[in-house]
Order: structure tokens, then C-alpha cells, then sequence
């Protein structure tokens, strides 16, 4: 039976997401106010993902602004997630946020690997060299580098179409 895991690791892994992404990526979102109908756009904003949350209530103005113009219209508001230094889209299944969570990974795992070796330093029997639980420790820590390499190979691919356009 598989171990459950703990609330406290998935907020190290949020933790360690966060910072990973603070250090590659700077994140923005396009917001686009658009008629429902015609799917034409009204108005565009262009800004960090932080100011987005920050000042949503500026989109939420602007949008009943606009609804006013148009009462009989239906307006919708159209987000986009991307990174600004690449132009590449974030969000689930993108090159980008695998890339992070596969470093995320990697990161969470040597520390365990820190953690039970020096819990296991009393052990007379314990050889870092030959303990089972290392090694699958290093197996995961080696699928996550492979994981890590081809994203990077997908974000360069990625980058190449764009730079091509």
C-alpha cells in the first residue's frame, strides 16, 4: 500500500514552486474584456500576474464600464497566462510549469536524502553506498533529471517557432 502523503509536503512543494519560478520565469497575464458574441475585443491589459491579483478590482471597473456601454451585450473577460521573457503560456501542461515542478521534484528529494542519512548516522549497518532506500531515492531523482532535460529540449523547440514567427 502506497504511503499517503502529508499536507506539509505538498506545501513544501508549493514552496519550493514559487521560488523556483520567482528565479526562471517573470509571469504576466493578458486580460482581454471581449463581446460575448462577436468575440470582439473591448479593451486589453497587459500586467504582472501579482498586479492582476492585487488589483483585480481595476478589470472588475473596467468590466462594468463597458457593460454599461453595452447592456445588452454579453461581456467576458478572457485571461491569458505567459511568460514575458520567452512569450511562452503558462498554466497546466505547459513546457515551462513541468520544467519548474520537475526542479521542484528534484529538490524536494535530495533533501529527504539529506534528512534519512543523517537520521541513519547512528547505524552501525548503514552504507550510503548500498541502501535500498537512496537508491530509489537517486532512480526518482534521475527520472525528474530526464523530465527536467526534455522540457528544456520543448522550451527550446518552443522558442525556436517563436523567434521563427
Amino acid at each position: 500500500m502506497a504511503k499517503q502523503e502529508s499536507v506539509s509536503d505538498w506545501m513544501e512543494l508549493a514552496k519550493i514552486h514559487d521560488k523556483l519560478e520567482k528565479e526562471t520565469i517573470r509571469p504576466y497575464v493578458m486580460i482581454c474584456i471581449q463581446d460575448g458574441d462577436t468575440n470582439k475585443t473591448l479593451y486589453k491589459y497587459d500586467i504582472p500576474r501579482q498586479s492582476f491579483f492585487e488589483h483585480n478590482w481595476i478589470i472588475r471597473w473596467r468590466m462594468s464600464r463597458i457593460q454599461c456601454q453595452y447592456p445588452i451585450r454579453r461581456i467576458i473577460e478572457v485571461l491569458s497566462f505567459y511568460d514575458k521573457i520567452t512569450g511562452i503560456e503558462l498554466g497546466f501542461g505547459s513546457p515551462i510549469t513541468g520544467y519548474i515542478s520537475a526542479k521542484a521534484q528534484i529538490t524536494i528529494l535530495k533533501n529527504r536524502i539529506a534528512e534519512y542519512t543523517e537520521r541513519m548516522k547512528g547505524d552501525l549497518f548503514f552504507d550510503e553506498s548500498t541502501d535500498l532506500i537512496i537508491a530509489k531515492l537517486n532512480d526518482k531523482i534521475k527520472t525528474q533529471q530526464d523530465k527536467m532535460t526534455n522540457y528544456e529540449i520543448e522550451i527550446k523547440n518552443k522558442l525556436n517557432q517563436l523567434t521563427l514567427k
